[in-house]
């Protein structure tokens, strides 16, 4: 099961990937404290994913023993390309295909996010100046109610 089956209609909706499996077992990045994209892609090319019901997410997000077991896996990368400075039209195209992971920068305004589409106007994240500092997934774009911009 994958990004791709999901957004071609073969399955409703998508799988609830095990959040705490990269945080105990994926050695390259730091967890909670931080890391990069591209290692828990090398990790999940590697290792594969698993359920969060099979390896659930605790309250804590302490770092614990890595509980990976292979035979529960359910989905491995297959491979990823990095990408600097992509065009909108360019993410958008490949958005429509699959999630894609972002490097952004993220404001105090992050931290209050419930729910809902996060636009530039909010989190003002598109300042060249501005370092990277959060890993997101853009799942979607369009437009915002009473709005006729690209969010």
């Amino acid at each position: 099961m994958d990004a791709l089956s999901v957004i071609s209609g073969k399955f409703e909706k998508p799988p609830g990937f095990s959040m705490q499996q990269l945080l105990d077992c994926d050695t390259g990045n730091d967890g909670c404290e931080g890391g990069w994209m591209y290692k828990a892609y090398d990790y999940t090319r590697t290792h594969g994913m698993m359920l969060d019901k099979d390896y659930p997410y605790t309250v804590s997000a302490n770092h614990s023993k890595c509980q990976y077991n292979e035979t529960k896996t359910i989905f491995n990368n297959v491979g990823m390309v990095q990408e600097k400075n992509m065009a909108n039209d360019d993410l958008k195209a490949l958005v429509a295909k699959q999630p894609i992971g972002v490097g952004i920068f993220t404001s105090t305004n992050f931290q209050f996010y419930k729910t809902g589409v996060l636009t530039e106007e909010f989190l003002e994240c598109s300042d060249p100046k501005n370092d990277v500092n959060h890993g997101v997934t853009v799942i979607g774009y369009g437009l915002t109610k009473g709005d006729d911009t690209m969010s």
